[in-house]
């Protein structure tokens, strides 16, 4: 019910006359509310202001509505149309549109590639997600605030070499993971890398490292 009432009212708004930048925030909120829950309902919301935001201009919000509507479509599993709207708001990102040196951009835009690696995967594009993982690293370099991105590039990363069967590079970034933890006192992250490196050294038949890296997790 109160999805609804939601859903009504925004649509009140879009069906009158163009709507300023505040109304238009607001109806992108208003629908990443329900995206998780009814992708269908917010993707229609989502489309139904897409030509104002572009009459405004406001590069920004456009970014963002292209990545919400990416992960409306990632929701319903489609994950080649969500593809799609990442890259549309990546591109703008990193356009001239925006700054390319403003530490929130740089981190939206490696948040973009965390999602892109994610569909990738589910599409099978082991080595495009790979790709788009690595890439996270290159922007916490360059930032250094976002310590997060280059976790998640570390861990993912190594989880995707994992998966293809490359132990050796799948090792590799999960030992850069350890030094991150280890370097930011992070214990529950080290704690997922050892767990990690127990079960890549069980794939190597090394199960004296495996057993070791176990108790190293506890």
């Amino acid at each position: 019910m109160k999805i609804l009432v939601i859903i009504s009212f925004v649509l009140l708004v879009v069906s009158g006359t163009a709507q300023n930048n505040k109304e238009l925030k607001s109806t992108v909120d208003s629908a990443t509310s329900i995206s998780a829950i009814n992708p269908d309902s917010a993707l229609y919301l989502l489309n139904s202001v897409e030509k104002d935001i572009i009459a405004y201009k406001d590069y920004e919000l456009l970014a963002e509505l292209y990545r919400r509507q990416g992960n409306c479509f990632y929701f319903k599993s489609e994950y080649i149309n969500a593809k799609d709207y990442y890259n549309k708001s990546l591109d703008i990102r990193q356009s001239g549109y925006m700054s390319q040196t403003d530490s929130t951009n740089q981190s939206e835009i490696g948040n973009l590639f965390y999602n892109l690696a994610i569909v990738n995967q589910y599409l099978g594009n082991y080595p495009e997600a790979i790709e788009n993982s690595k890439k996270l690293e290159v922007i916490y370099k360059n930032i250094k605030d976002y310590a997060n991105l280059a976790f998640r590039c570390y861990n993912y990363t190594a989880k995707l070499y994992y998966y293809l069967g490359d132990y050796d590079s799948a090792m590799e970034y999960s030992f850069k993971e350890v030094e991150l933890s280890t370097e930011k006192k992070d214990t529950l992250s080290l704690s997922y890398a050892y767990d990690f490196q127990a079960i890549l050294f069980q794939a190597m038949q090394d199960f004296d490292h495996a057993l070791d890296l176990q108790f190293e997790s506890l």
